[in-house]
């Protein structure tokens, strides 16, 4: 007995630490369930209407981090409420883009319904997106260029105030090119070569099968579908963003430019290619590289 209560004590560390992990899966997968039924919920309440895809009121909620600090340290909470704003994209990118937009805007006076957008990849048409947030709570609209033809059709259904184009856009000529479609979608590219480990981020699958799809080359997918200046423009291509950067033409200078990005060598590269073209990188996140036109 000894024995096992000295291990214990040793372990007693680790084994709290893998407690609090525990509470706070459970803690998120709680939040999830119960945002999710009031989201059935809402659409009930409609008549069973499919959700409404017209502006919305910005949602927010209180922040569960402060909540669960104060409970942790056993402190009282502030008199001043703070709370989290909603947020669409993977590490709440689209906050930030937001910040930027209505920063310009309110100098020349424009509305936030006249952002326009492109996302060159679009997957997900809500979880994921960088361009969700400005579509839903603000009345934005643009462009979304997604490959896979399933995907596309759900891009369609669920925002139907964008135009969804369903092609490849690389920086080559090719009619058609070979698109490799991963089991996990965000995953999935013309470069088999590009696309991430998934067992490197915790995630599991493979290659499920090969399509033929469409393909412009940036510049004449530009010439094709975008007829007005954009005011922000997110691509990621799983590892073919920075070629297709490089091949625009510098006359199409979307105000803010997103690009995915999570290598230190990567991100050299897009200054050396984007800061000649009178961008700067303005933010940084887990995922992404947001670079603003000076």
């Amino acid at each position: 007995m000894s024995s096992f209560l000295q291990y214990a004590w040793a372990k007693r560390e680790k084994w709290w630490g893998k407690r609090d992990v525990a509470a706070a899966m459970a803690g998120r997968q709680l939040v999830r369930t119960q945002y999710r039924f009031a989201g059935k919920l809402a659409t009930l309440a409609r008549g069973l209407a499919p959700a409404r895809m017209d502006v919305q009121p910005l949602k927010r909620t209180s922040n569960p981090f402060i909540e669960y600090e104060i409970g942790r340290l056993g402190l009282r909470p502030a008199p001043i409420a703070t709370t989290m704003r909603e947020s669409y994209a993977q590490c709440n990118d689209d906050i930030i883009v937001e910040a930027f937009l209505r920063a310009r805007l309110s100098k020349t006076g424009r509305s936030m319904s006249s952002v326009r957008y492109l996302e060159i990849g679009g997957n997900h048409p809500v979880q994921t997106s960088s361009t969700y947030l400005l579509y839903r709570a603000w009345g934005a609209r643009g462009y979304i260029v997604e490959a896979n033809a399933g995907l596309a059709e759900r891009l369609r259904a669920v925002r139907p105030g964008d135009q969804v184009i369903q092609t490849a856009v690389s920086n080559k000529s090719d009619k058609t090119l070979s698109f490799h479609i991963h089991e996990l979608d965000e995953l999935s590219s013309l470069s088999p070569e590009s696309i991430v480990d998934p067992g490197a981020v915790g995630m599991q699958g493979k290659i499920a099968r090969v399509e033929t799809v469409p393909n412009l080359h940036i510049n004449d997918f530009f010439d094709a579908h975008i007829h007005e200046p954009l005011d922000f423009m997110s691509i990621d291509i799983e590892g073919l963003d920075l070629p297709v950067l490089q091949a625009l033409a510098p006359a199409h200078r979307p105000t803010l430019l997103q690009v995915e990005c999570m290598d230190p060598v990567l991100l050299a590269q897009l200054r050396q290619t984007l800061e000649p073209r009178g961008y700067r990188l303005a933010a940084i996140t887990d995922v992404n590289a947001i670079f603003v036109q000076d």
